[in-house]
């Protein structure tokens, strides 16, 4: 009989037992599917000690950052407590010279000592001790007050700083001083190491100085707060590298050579100490410049990760047993199905149009060659559905548009047939180019600009395919390209009406933008393509700028297809050039472009002359030993050397760069960074001056005569945030004096500072500030909000 995976015969010869070797091959092919289990649980293994080896490193990050960040905070309540105490009416009513004090003024002396004690209590065990004079006679401590000399010498006697530095620091012109750590005793009674803070200012005309000395065991106590691993050693330098606090066991050569290496590579990594392996973190601080360092040892790591093994080969161990049952059962109870499956299989061969595979060896043949056959069917839709994609078309069309040939063309001709209603291979090109006054940027809110751009292109396709088949796509900004169906004069006369239909709806929006359409000539096949396009963009060259709707064809241009540039003219402007005369030179290559545009030369052609004019200017560039880098952005020159896609106004863009190099290489050299730093402070001045418009970076960017993606770029490398961050964050922070100040309403307050979606500026405000406005204004003292330290710092730059 015959079943499961076996055929049995009787034992005299017609019964013997016999395995069948299809039985045995797919019993195979289960047990090898446990080969993955082993490869699986190695590759976990190593995944997973790779992942928390970096668990480890960025905790132990996270944890210098968290202690930098407090000490910051610290050492920033210190420097207000001081500032405060400079600007204490009592301080600058009694803290004069000694010579100057009137006995009025000797009598109330203890009010000085009153508030110094005040502002001791308030640094608390930030510091060990704060002081203040203002001359080199007298020392006021909370203590009271001491002759200068027996001060620095007695009472508080630095180990680094005698009373003659101390005295020195009247002449000093730093407003704030952070000095080198130094032992400190009292009467020769040792005190604990402190970090002199020292902040100056001026009471009526003299300096005065007010130093709070900086207690290490703050430092220590931030380092030990939320430790992960009591091992973890730290050191702590300040920013010329002197070292402020240090674990026990790392005698200074051994550090001093840690702290070099780890300055030298990244935030975190492994290192070496004595033969012993360390992951070692590192971070600053972005204030006060201070470094923190941490060496916690490998083996915290190794413990943790030392029974993982054990687990996975367990794991693995049981799951390979498993799987032998298994796969006995499943390929014993899978064999019997396998001819039914084949036979389903060949039955379907009738429905496909693939040809006969023939008689296969066996049933896994059979199976075998049907799924290759469905497997081939797939791949054949899956071409033709990626055809069929929006993306890939407009790919293929604009390769086309370059000049560019496409194996597929048949696909795309049928596609364009299928879907867009396409009924022959004629093909014209229309160019619609899109120029939006100030108005449409001022009235129209940024969100809804973004949103009338994105239709732009379905709106244009649906006004036209009324008349005309058609497909447009936006080919760069503000340029629209459209693929139209024309074969014969009657669809000519239909897009002509189309294109009056488009106008007509348009011109009710005049207030707002303008539009001028190139019309190339219908040419048979996709491969002309580039050659309406051409046409087009020729048409559309010669548009009349008073005009604000117009439609220009190319049928009714005499269209030379090559530029006029002679010797002569080239000798004209490097002469120009030669003398100094960028107004003459500048005339000269206008005066080539205008010949050239009254010839009606070509749009490819123009933007090959514009090139050729680039290449003169860039000889001229060459003798002056003038890089061209440091002349134009990268960006700048691929688009006038042509390598880059043009957009609709890259005539005039182009034209404007090669006179602005014309004009720079007539100028006196200008110190960069000066340039630069004048620009930022440009920049800042006009979103100051702003901010309750309407700003997007095209403004910003007219406002100082370079491009928008170089003021992004130069903003974000001298100042460290993104320009729409910045101006969203002065927007806040004006909002918050509006709050404090006023009681205009919330939505008045965001109208106020340019931000016209009342959604946006509550999610803008919770960003910044981490409550709603009203929660704001409800939790204000009465004093007005102080600009944050990145705005304070941008506008001091």
């Amino acid at each position: 009989m015959e079943g499961g995976g076996m055929k049995v015969r009787k034992r005299n010869g017609l019964f013997p037992l016999k395995v069948n070797p299809l039985f045995v091959k797919i019993w195979c092919y289960f047990l090898s599917l446990l080969i993955p289990t082993l490869i699986i649980g190695l590759v976990y293994y190593v995944d997973f000690i790779d992942k928390l080896h970096r668990d480890f490193e960025e905790k132990l990050g996270l944890h210098l950052q968290s202690v930098a960040a407090t000490v910051d905070i610290n050492l920033g309540t210190i420097q207000a407590a001081s500032q405060s105490l400079l600007d204490n009416q009592t301080v600058k009513r009694l803290l004069k010279p000694n010579s100057q004090l009137m006995i009025q003024e000797r009598a109330e002396l203890g009010l000085l000592i009153e508030t110094l004690q005040s502002t001791n209590a308030v640094m608390g065990s930030l510091i060990d001790m704060v002081f203040t004079y203002i001359d080199g006679e007298k020392v006021y401590s909370p203590s009271g007050a001491e002759n200068f000399n027996d001060f620095f010498a007695k009472s508080y006697r630095y180990k680094l700083y005698g009373a003659e530095a101390w005295r020195n620091k009247l002449q000093s012109g730093a407003m704030i001083t952070l000095l080198p750590l130094s032992g400190v005793d009292s009467y020769a009674i040792p005190r604990t190491p402190v970090v002199p803070f020292v902040t100056t200012g001026l009471i009526k005309g003299s300096k005065a100085v007010v130093v709070a000395n900086v207690s290490v065991s703050m430092v220590q106590r931030a380092l030990l707060a939320n430790n992960i691993f009591p091992a973890t050693q730290f050191v702590v330098a300040d920013a010329n590298g002197s070292v402020i606090f240090q674990s026990p066991g790392l005698d200074i050569h051994t550090l001093e050579s840690l702290m070099r290496r780890q300055d030298a590579i990244a935030p975190a990594g492994e290192l070496q100490i004595d033969g012993d392996s360390y992951l070692a973190s590192y971070t600053q601080s972005g204030v006060y410049g201070w470094k923190y360092y941490g060496f916690t040892p490998l083996t915290e790591f190794n413990r943790q990760a030392s029974s993982l093994l054990d687990v996975i080969i367990l794991i693995c161990s049981m799951l390979m047993v498993v799987g032998f049952a298994l796969s006995f059962i499943f390929t014993f109870r899978i064999y019997n199905p396998i001819k039914k499956i084949r036979d389903v299989l060949i039955a379907a061969e009738g429905e496909s149009d693939l040809p006969n595979p023939g008689n296969p060896r066996n049933e896994l043949t059979a199976i075998g060659d049907r799924v290759h056959q469905l497997k081939q069917l797939s791949e054949m839709y899956k071409s033709k559905l990626a055809i069929a994609s929006q993306g890939q078309l407009e790919h293929s069309l604009l390769h086309l548009l370059q000049g560019g040939r496409i194996a597929h063309e048949a696909d795309i001709n049928r596609m364009l047939s299928s879907q867009f209603g396409f009924r022959s291979a004629d093909y014209l090109c229309c160019t619609i180019y899109f120029e939006f006054k100030d108005k449409f940027y001022m009235d129209i809110q940024d969100v809804d600009r973004i949103v009338i751009l994105s239709k732009l292109s379905k709106l244009v396709s649906g006004l036209l395919q009324e008349y005309v088949p058609n497909y447009a796509f936006e080919y760069s900004r503000h340029l629209y390209v459209c693929l139209l169906n024309v074969q014969d004069e009657e669809q000519l006369h239909l897009l002509n009406q189309a294109l009056n239909n488009l106008m007509k709806t348009f011109q009710y929006d005049a207030l707002f933008c303008i539009i001028h359409v190139g019309v190339g000539r219908s040419y048979n096949g996709l491969g002309a393509l580039h050659k309406s396009y051409n046409e087009a963009m020729t048409a559309l060259q010669n548009r009349d700028p008073k005009l604000d709707f117009q439609v220009i064809y190319a049928q009714t241009l005499e269209i030379k297809h090559r530029f006029y540039y002679a010797f002569a003219d080239e000798n004209k402007i490097l002469n120009h050039l030669r003398r100094g005369d960028s107004e003459a030179a500048e005339e000269s290559i206008r005066d080539v472009l205008r010949q050239n545009e009254l010839r009606n030369v070509s749009h490819h052609n123009m933007h090959l002359l514009q090139g050729e004019l680039y290449h003169t200017v860039l000889r001229y560039a060459t003798e002056r030993q003038k890089d061209y880098n440091e002349l134009v952005t990268e960006e700048e020159h691929l688009l006038l050397c042509g390598i880059t896609q043009p957009m609709a106004n890259a005539a005039e863009l182009k034209q404007e760069l090669i006179l602005r190099l014309c004009r720079q290489l007539s100028e006196h050299s200008v110190d960069p960074d000066s340039r630069v730093g004048s620009m930022i402070g440009s920049i800042i001045r006009y979103i100051e001056q702003n901010y309750g418009k309407d700003m997007y970076l095209e403004t910003i960017s007219q406002e100082i005569n370079v491009s928008p993606k170089y003021v992004s770029r130069i903003f974000k490398e001298k100042t460290g945030m993104n320009l729409t961050d910045y101006i969203s964050m002065y927007r806040i922070e004006k909002a918050k004096e509006l709050l404090a100040q006023t009681t205009d309403s919330v939505n008045d307050v965001s109208m106020q500072v340019g931000i016209y979606s009342r959604a946006t500026f509550q999610r803008l405000f919770k960003k910044y500030e981490g409550v709603s406005p009203n929660e704001f204004r409800k939790s204000l003292p009465d004093k007005q909000p102080e600009l944050t330290d990145d705005i304070k710092t941008l506008q001091n730059r």
